[in-house]
């Protein structure tokens, strides 16, 4: 046994010795990603470090984001306390990652004290350099704002961020004008929404960040397919697609983002068996890597997938996950409006007392919010409340008050422009009358 661990030691060196050498010959020829990882295997996490530093944000626009997370996470605290930009870039990965909510803002208050203690003892050539980074990392928390549904929160921020006399590089500005323009696309203001994102792919384009393109892309179809427009729609995703497919590669994870929106769509044009082929292996692809809420709307096209060829069992069980996955991230409005979903199929196999049960396990996600903001706070926890109080009002033998309710969230969703939604209501306006 001695020898032998002498041995694999020995073995374990000679490794290192191949990795740098291998590190070496990469950066010499441009091959940066594979430069890193080499660095990184052999334990030299200077070199490592430092070209982390360097090619992130070129990295990050080609879809490395796991990658990149891995390395930065292998390098020593006292690199990274040397180079800020690192539990910058680490916090900024996280918040485009499926990570718990907690998690990044840890992230978040870890990077936060590292600058200004860095800042506390002069490390910081400039003043500028200092508050450059300070509110970069405030465009991350708006991020991670977005990420837990806080849409009103996230269009505050981005609008004193972009008023402050600091520049953003272009990175962080295209980031926080695409998520300021799904939070106004949430909110029911689609100009506002398509002013932002056009702001978005310009800065985006202007960073060489290709993914950030694409889910410009992406989110310009969702505003699209809210007013109606499918066809317009398919087409952004598309275009966010082919961007993938050209610039990263057809089988990139920023491509299989793409082909989710679109699957999604898809579905509800009624091109089943295309999606029911797709969509399988591209959840398991997204699992760590995807917006939560277009993660969350594939898994239910999954779901209704198995419903419609009659596996039960197994579309129970996927639904059961997509409302665990829903819960988990921490976003209140997305988790209510899976909690509908499955107060539905409750209703309709005819289980009653479960229906109620998860109606009393939702009232506690809008406890905070009052009934005069059904119309005020479109499209986020009032909605849902109100629609699942309608289903249940409709499943106890109350459907008079269910028209009502109905009848206010018709009219929400008029002023607000959401055919779609609309026509979702009117359906069930339809059924309770």
């Amino acid at each position: 046994e001695f020898v032998a661990d002498i041995r694999l030691l020995e073995q374990s060196e000679q490794n290192k010795a191949l990795h740098a050498k291998a590190a070496e010959w990469f950066e010499a020829n441009s091959f940066v990603a594979e430069a890193i990882d080499y660095a990184i295997r052999a334990e030299d996490f200077e070199m490592g470090s430092k070209l982390v530093e360097t090619h992130a944000i070129d990295l990050f626009g080609r879809g490395s984001l796991l990658e990149l997370a891995a390395w930065i996470k292998r390098i020593p605290a006292r690199l990274k306390v040397q180079r800020p930009q690192l539990p910058l870039y680490l916090c900024f990965l996280y918040a485009h990652m499926r990570q718990p909510i907690d998690g990044m803002q840890l992230q978040y208050e870890l990077s936060k004290a590292t600058i200004n203690t860095l800042h506390a003892v002069n490390h910081f050539k400039s003043e500028d350099e200092y508050s450059q980074l300070m509110l970069e990392l405030e465009a991350v928390a708006a991020i991670i704002q977005f990420r837990t549904g806080n849409m009103k929160t996230v269009i505050k921020m981005g609008e004193a961020i972009f008023q402050s006399q600091v520049s953003l590089r272009d990175l962080f500005a295209a980031s926080l004008h695409n998520v300021v323009g799904y939070a106004h696309f949430a909110l029911g203001s689609n100009a506002a929404a398509r002013e932002s994102l056009v702001k978005s792919r310009a800065c985006h384009m202007a960073a060489s960040c290709f993914i950030g393109i694409i889910y410009a892309d992406c989110f310009m179809g969702l505003v699209s397919a809210s007013e109606g427009a499918l066809k317009e729609a398919l087409g952004h995703f598309e275009a966010a697609r082919v961007c993938a497919a050209s610039q990263i590669g057809a089988d990139s994870v920023p491509a299989a983002i793409a082909k989710i929106y679109a699957s999604t769509l898809l579905y509800e044009m009624n091109t089943l068996d295309e999606v029911g082929a797709e969509l399988p292996p591209l959840l398991v692809k997204l699992e760590s890597c995807c917006e939560p809420e277009s993660y969350a709307s594939a898994m239910l096209v999954q779901y209704k997938l198995l419903e419609l060829r009659g596996d039960k069992k197994n579309a129970s069980s996927m639904l059961d996950a997509t409302v665990e996955y829903a819960k988990r991230v921490g976003h209140t409005p997305l988790y209510l409006r899976i909690v509908h979903e499955k107060i539905c199929s409750l209703i309709v196999s005819g289980d009653a007392t479960a229906a109620l049960s998860f109606f009393a396990e939702a009232q506690s996600s809008w406890s905070a919010v009052s009934d005069v903001q059904s119309e005020a706070d479109w499209g986020r926890v009032a909605f849902w409340r109100d629609l699942i109080r309608a289903e249940i009002l409709q499943a106890t033998a109350r459907p008079r008050v269910a028209i009502e309710v109905c009848e206010q969230l018709a009219k929400t969703c008029k002023k607000f422009n959401r055919t779609y939604r609309q026509a979702f209501v009117n359906g069930k306006l339809a059924l309770a009358l």
